[in-house]
């Protein structure tokens, strides 16, 4: 690398999770969720009023994987992605727009996330694995366009 490159930056969550309970699993952003990543290079945000429910765990697995476990904030990036209102923001314009992610794109996303919040390799495989298998009906994002 020469002196006048920079290396890029690591992937990082640049807001904390701030949420106000709706009652029976369900949590609205209080603060949007913005995310760095280095896999889809740029910057992601589940914008404020965002509701999700932080993981889709299921009951039977909670006292190993608790809903509000530390891959909380990545599921919800995650969430927004899935529901089709996860953001990605254009260099160009300098603006916030839609994200384009195809749901494959999306789990790895999620992945990312739980990476950076040093989440088990393991628990990032149950993660990504749960969701590969069981998130296909719950996805209302971009798979229309690869076919």
């Amino acid at each position: 690398m020469s002196t006048t490159e920079t290396a890029p930056l690591p992937a990082a969550f640049l807001t904390e999770l701030v949420t106000a309970h709706l009652g029976h699993y369900k949590f609205r952003l209080v603060e949007p969720v913005v995310f760095r990543s280095v896999r889809f290079p740029g910057l992601f945000k589940a914008p404020a009023g965002f509701v999700t429910d932080l993981t889709s765990v299921p009951r039977a697995i909670w006292a190993l994987y608790p809903r509000d476990g530390e891959y909380c904030i990545a599921a919800v990036i995650h969430d927004a992605a899935y529901e089709g209102q996860l953001l990605s923001f254009r260099t160009k314009s300098r603006r916030w727009g839609p994200a384009t992610l195809i749901r494959e794109f999306a789990d790895q996303l999620l992945v990312e996330g739980m990476k950076v919040k040093n989440c088990a390799p393991f628990t990032q495989q149950v993660f990504y694995r749960g969701v590969r298998l069981g998130g296909a009906k719950e996805y209302k994002g971009l798979d229309h366009l690869r076919k």
